[in-house]
Order: C-alpha cells, then sequence, then structure tokens
C-alpha cells in the first residue's frame, strides 16, 4: 500500500480491502467448521472481518450473505447441542438464545437478497430463518420464489 500510494497518492484501496476481508473471513470460517473446539475464536474473527467490510461497503454481498449464514448456524448450533436432561429453564434460554441468533441473521439474509434477489443459496438460507422463526407465511414466500427460479432455471 505505501508504495502504491507513492505513484497513486488518491487511490481509493476499499475494493481491495473488502476482498481481502472476506477472503480471510472464508478462511476462518472453515478452520472454525473443521474444528469448532479448537478454533473458536475464530469464528469471532470472521465476523469482525465481514463487518469491517460492511463498513467499507454496507452492500457487499458476500458479507451480507455470510455474517447472516454464521448467525442462522449459530442458532441451530444451540438447538443441535442441547442436551436430551435439560431442565425446562436452560431449554427456555436455549431457545431465546437461538432465537437471537435467527433474528441476528435476518436483516444481513434480506440485505444480501436485496442486492442479489435471485441466488438460491440466499433464498434458502432466509426460507430457513423463517421457518426456524416459526414464520411460515415469510418462508412459504421465499420458497416460492425459490422454486420459481429453479423452474426457470430448467
Amino acid at each position: 500500500k505505501e508504495t502504491y500510494v507513492c505513484a497513486k497518492p488518491n487511490f481509493n484501496f476499499n475494493e481491495q480491502e473488502i476482498q481481502y476481508n472476506n477472503s480471510l473471513a472464508g478462511i476462518f470460517e472453515e478452520k472454525f467448521d473443521n474444528n469448532p473446539v479448537l478454533y473458536s475464536d475464530y469464528i469471532d474473527k470472521s465476523i469482525s472481518l465481514y463487518k469491517k467490510s460492511l463498513a467499507m461497503d454496507s452492500l457487499n454481498y458476500s458479507a451480507n450473505y455470510n455474517l447472516g449464514i454464521i448467525y442462522h448456524n449459530h442458532g441451530v448450533s444451540v438447538i443441535k447441542n442441547m442436551d436430551n436432561e435439560i431442565s425446562f429453564e436452560a431449554l427456555i434460554s436455549s431457545q431465546e438464545k437461538a432465537v437471537e441468533y435467527f433474528t441476528m441473521a435476518l436483516p444481513f439474509l434480506k440485505k444480501a437478497y436485496f442486492i442479489q434477489p435471485d441466488v438460491e443459496n440466499n433464498l434458502t438460507a432466509l426460507a430457513a430463518v423463517y421457518i426456524s422463526l416459526h414464520d411460515y407465511e415469510s418462508s412459504n414466500m421465499y420458497l416460492e420464489q425459490l422454486n420459481k427460479l429453479k423452474e426457470g432455471n430448467d
């Protein structure tokens, strides 16, 4: 950067920084997914990098979509990791935490949808989040759009 600025002092590095942040965030995400216990702090690094990208460009599809997926997956993980012998209070607490993560996923997935409305993975993710929140009407809306998209691609 220092060398490049000498030649072009007013050069804006935002695009390159966003690509770098998103790529590194993806690597941290993969490391976390491969071993969540050993690399538990990597998901926080990933979230931080995606948010850094969004601070530079709030309409960056990749950062929005991936943050939505991370939060959705956190919610799913909370539910999957509940003990079978859980107390009623712990059950309520876990459900509230899962709903919190699903709710955190929505703004990012909705923005990704706004940016690129015809991406199958994002439509699927939105439908899944709304199912997780028991909003079947909204879920069905995205599933219908997904089906129309798939029919159009055939």
